[in-house]
């Protein structure tokens, strides 16, 4: 299980509580076991290190040479001594590792000359550092051992003890920017909890903090820089004013609108408000905001707690916002189950009213019009989409093939074959439709299966001889297409995607009663591919996988 790192001073701080309740007789147990856990090579290394901490305290050494050594590997660096040279990371983490200690030892002198230049090189050259040193991309954490949060942490600290009281709030953010990507992100917590002594002029400071943040002017159309100032301004308004003060941000334009009313929400949750005063705040954020993501998770919010409080109405009104807003497979089922009284006309109702997407119709869609009873309205998207992108999770692709062969067979398939492995597939667990966490626990909703969904509306559809064979051509037409063009592509990973889906509208062919064109449609496949081996040798494992459908049957023709 991974656990979240423990700050320096939280760290100290619940060390000595921990050692203050132990008695003599304890402490000797658990050192005793520390000591027991030590693998052969490291045993000496471990009681040299327990002898040194039971020595009476001496004042540190400084570390003379610091300075001197991180100036010179920045000069080796920039010479590009180090390309090609991946011991450079080894160097870096060396230097950091002093710059830590030497905090640690109350030289914070050496930590201001050495740790800031360090980062700043790495965080506000990246481009030139990229060319010179080996292998280096942006996250330098990737390339060091030392905690690079907790030591940005303690230049920061640093810094901040180093200056007047009205110089700190503008430098402390300039050289927060300067280092954003180094380390973690240095928010206000992050920076108390870099050494155990209290703050000084902590009060003074967030007010300037908070004046410094509402004074930086970002791009909105730069997500990242606007969502880190936004993000630091909540924390210290909530750390001054508490969730009074958070919740006129949240109804302010000075911040990102969802992200204060996800949090208030959050906050209140976790104080144990009621139902009523969730209900109301996240009705308010739904006024609120206007983005479709947004309105749709706060519409989640609301249906879930509408669901608690037992207003059926309110409830479907915001399932409805939800789907239309940013719809999702979850949300669709949230809003009607399939099977349940009325449902179908609810589907119809949404497939008259969903967006038809210029790229060609996605999943979401074609599961509308499958569940709405409206196949051939599926199967014609589905003829007219591109072939290419079914990998993607949220392509209509597998979903409208199958659905295409289900209401042409009038059945979920029979087990064994082709199609009934991509129909299983269509569950929650293999198809990534489903909506990122909710905000609040309330607003999870149900996972119902797909493939079932569809197999019920297929056998309760009423459809002529002739369209059910029009829907089993349409899925050949198409698996056919997406064949050919990986094939001329030359994407040879998904040859064998393409090769089941072959197979699968073979199935539904011979299935429906016309194994007459099921094997043309093999025939044809491996003729148009008889220079293509490998598209052949996946044919030919999608056949063997496939029983009592009549397509294993149609054998691969002989070599001349």
């Amino acid at each position: 299980m991974t656990e979240w790192p423990l700050p320096y001073a939280p760290f100290l701080r619940e060390l000595e509580e921990l050692l203050a309740t132990l008695s003599h007789e304890e402490l000797r147990r658990s050192v005793r076991a520390m000591g027991l856990a030590q693998p052969t090579d490291t045993r000496r290394v471990w009681l040299a290190s327990v002898r040194a901490g039971a020595e009476p305290p001496r004042a540190p050494a400084r570390d003379e040479s610091l300075i001197a050594d991180v100036e010179a590997f920045m000069a080796r660096a920039n010479r590009g001594d180090y390309a090609g040279d991946p011991s450079w990371s080894d160097i870096a983490d060396a230097l950091f590792a002093r710059a830590s200690r030497a905090y640690e030892a109350g030289h914070k002198d050496l930590v201001l000359a050495t740790a800031g230049p360090l980062m700043r090189f790495f965080g506000d050259g990246k481009d030139a550092c990229r060319e010179a040193l080996a292998e280096y991309e942006s996250v330098l954490d990737a390339f060091v051992a030392t905690d690079l949060t907790e030591l940005k942490a303690r230049y920061l600290r640093a810094l901040y003890e180093s200056l007047p009281a009205d110089a700190r709030a503008p430098r402390l953010l300039a050289e927060t920017r300067a280092l954003e990507f180094v380390g973690g992100s240095a928010t206000l917590q992050v920076l108390l909890d870099a050494d155990p002594s209290p703050l000084p002029d902590l009060e003074s400071f967030l007010l300037s903090w908070e004046e410094a943040l509402r004074a930086w002017e970002v791009d909105r159309t730069k997500h990242f820089d606007s969502h880190r100032r936004d993000s630091l301004l909540r924390e210290v308004v909530q750390r001054r004013e508490g969730l009074r003060g958070l919740h006129a941000l949240a109804q302010s334009d000075a911040t990102d609108r969802a992200e204060a009313y996800t949090e208030l929400l959050r906050a209140r949750h976790r104080e144990g408000a009621s139902k009523a005063e969730l209900l109301a705040i996240a009705r308010e954020a739904l006024e609120a905001v206007t983005d479709g993501t947004e309105r749709a998770g706060f519409a989640d919010v609301v249906a879930g707690l509408a669901a608690a409080t037992d207003d059926a109405v309110a409830e479907r009104e915001a399932r409805q916002t939800a789907f239309r807003a940013w719809p999702t497979v979850t949300r669709l089922f949230a809003l009607a189950h399939p099977g349940t009284r009325g449902a179908r006309e609810i589907f119809r109702a949404e497939a008259e009213l969903y967006p038809k997407d210029p790229r060609g119709l996605d999943t979401i869609g074609a599961l509308l019009f499958a569940l709405a009873g409206q196949p051939l309205e599926c199967a014609k998207a589905l003829e007219e989409a591109d072939t290419l992108g079914w990998s993607a999770p949220d392509h209509l692709g597998d979903l409208a093939f199958v659905a295409t062969i289900l209401y042409g067979l009038g059945d979920a398939p029979p087990a064994k074959t082709v199609v009934h492995h991509l129909w299983r597939s269509l569950d929650p667990a293999a198809s990534g439709l489903w909506t990122p966490t909710p905000i609040l626990e309330e607003a999870a909703s149900a996972r119902p299966s797909v493939a079932d969904a569809i197999a019920t509306s297929a056998r309760e559809m009423v459809l002529t001889p002739s369209e059910r064979h029009r829907l089993l051509t349409v899925a050949a037409r198409v698996a056919e297409r997406r064949l050919s063009m990986l094939g001329d592509q030359q994407r040879r990973r998904r040859y064998g995607h393409g090769a089941q889906l072959v197979v699968a509208a073979a199935e539904g062919l011979s299935l429906g009663g016309y194994e007459a064109e099921a094997a043309e449609l093999i025939a044809r496949v491996r003729a148009e591919h008889r220079y293509r081996p490998a598209v052949n040798r996946e044919l030919n494992a999608a056949m063997a996988a496939s029983s009592g459908a009549g397509v294993a049957r149609v054998h691969p023709p002989a070599r001349k």
